[in-house]
């Protein structure tokens, strides 16, 4: 049977997701694997004990990953002790993970109550009905309410996260500030202002730090925004010895949004990209299913994605500035360095009071 299936979520998700993909002919019986996994899942020991071996090996891997490192530290500086923070397991939370653990779990919030089933193929709606209520009749509401769903706290005021990493031989860099949440009517003129500074290879951040310095082969931004406030941040890796000259040029393209109107011909070619990307993606079956989930999901209107093209054609120079004054502030800009503190550590302090830590999050004492 040409079909497949998978069940995962993040682990700062809110939610999580069942995807499959399969030939129209295979439908019925593609559902009926995803209700068994998602309905009737046993949690063998064995597979449990392999997958929690597998696991810690993994961790250990993983914070060998400097990348890995900057993305936890800066989840921790800038949401605190919020779900959202988390991006590592550890290995204590791996080891406690028990059957009956992951059984109550289970039938405590694997519940149809907020359940959204979406498919996009050739068949009705009244076909597409009629499947899924043959795979997933027999699944009960529980009566549950909606969690609750709270911002996380806003950061101290402007300050440098370093982990110690030894022997590297670049540095991890990620600069990052509180953003909006999916909901926010800025949201599309933080989608045009994240596409200027760093949305690509065509962003401030690649042009200046790769093109025009060489100090990295990329440098990119991204703003992410759900139910709760998220966050904008910029990264890249630079090598040891130009973390100083890279970094100031980071928070110099960060200002020069916030100071200087983008010039027209910059400023058009930003939104013709978003909405041309946009364009494109509605001839990929699951990419226009995902927005369809993401408009029910957050309760947008009708007719959102009809005229996205509309609204970021309709962002002007002067919101785009407006929105970095009021988001980029350099006194709530939150810094996160990842390299050998040989190297790099005594260079950080003219950027913001700095705190040190491990590879395993610890604080280093006196640093």
């Amino acid at each position: 049977m040409a079909s497949f299936v998978n069940v995962g979520a993040g682990a700062a998700s809110p939610s999580v997701s069942a995807f499959g993909s399969t030939l129209t002919e295979h439908v019925d019986r593609t559902l009926d694997i995803m209700a068994d996994m998602l309905l009737r899942p046993t949690f063998p020991e064995e597979e449990l004990n392999r997958w929690k071996t597998q696991q810690r090996a993994m961790l250990v891997q993983q914070r060998a990953n400097a990348g890995l490192l900057a993305m936890e530290r800066f989840g921790r500086v800038m949401y605190g002790e919020h779900p959202a923070s988390r991006v590592l397991p550890t290995v204590a939370s791996v080891d406690a993970m028990s059957r009956s653990r992951l059984a109550t779990f289970h039938a405590e919030s694997y519940t149809p109550d907020f359940t959204v089933v979406a498919i996009a193929g050739d068949m009705s709606f009244e076909e597409a009905t009629r499947r899924v209520e043959a795979a997933f009749g027999t699944w009960k509401k529980s009566g549950r309410t909606r969690p609750a769903v709270s911002d996380p706290p806003l950061p101290s005021a402007r300050a440098v996260a370093f982990v110690d990493r030894p022997n590297s031989v670049q540095t991890n860099l990620m600069v990052g500030v509180p953003g909006i949440s999916r909901t926010n009517p800025e949201y599309d003129t933080f989608d045009v202002l994240n596409k200027i500074i760093g949305g690509g290879p065509t962003g401030r951040l690649f042009m200046n730090l790769r093109e025009a310095k060489g100090y990295t082969y990329g440098a990119y931004s991204v703003f992410n925004a759900t139910r709760h406030r998220g966050a904008w941040h910029a990264s890249t890796e630079v090598r040891s010895e130009v973390t100083e000259p890279a970094l100031k040029e980071l928070l110099a393209e960060v200002e020069r949004l916030r100071t200087d109107l983008v010039p027209d011909k910059e400023f058009a070619e930003a939104r013709r990209s978003i909405v041309a990307s946009f364009a494109l993606s509605l001839e990929n079956p699951e990419q226009l299913l995902g927005l369809y989930v993401t408009r029910h999901v957050y309760g947008l209107p009708a007719d959102y994605f009809d005229r996205r093209p509309e609204r970021i054609m309709a962002v002007t120079r002067e919101q785009v500035q407006a929105l970095a004054r009021k988001y980029l502030d350099p006194s709530r800009l939150q810094i996160v360095a990842v390299g050998t503190g040989s190297a790099v550590g005594k260079t950080l302090g003219q950027f913001g009071p700095v705190t040190s830590y491990d590879v395993d999050g610890k604080v280093i004492d006196g640093k």
